[in-house]
């Protein structure tokens, strides 16, 4: 429902965007760091890459698909990685 009336509600928009913001902040600049150090892609984009590993968390629990578990996160986590791993 909160998702939902954010489509419409300016107001509850900007208010998820707020709170969510320094989460998505943290993520934005580990991934820099990788970048920077040599560990990630350089060409990656940050943001783009913080929403591809939050998506997969936000849909298994909106659609209640499975549980979040720790198992989930690590396997989310790895595949991701893998991914933007430096070649």
């Amino acid at each position: 429902m909160v998702i939902g009336g954010s489509l419409e509600d300016t107001n509850l928009r900007d208010a998820i965007r707020r709170m969510l913001e320094p989460c998505r902040a943290q993520a934005r600049e580990v991934i820099l760091r990788g970048m920077r150090s040599g560990e990630l892609r350089n060409d990656l984009l940050a943001d783009v890459a913080v929403d591809v590993f939050y998506s997969p968390l936000f849909y298994q629990l909106i659609f209640q698909t499975g549980p979040v578990s720790p198992d989930f996160v690590d396997a989310v986590c790895d595949a991701v990685v893998a991914g933007m791993r430096a070649r």
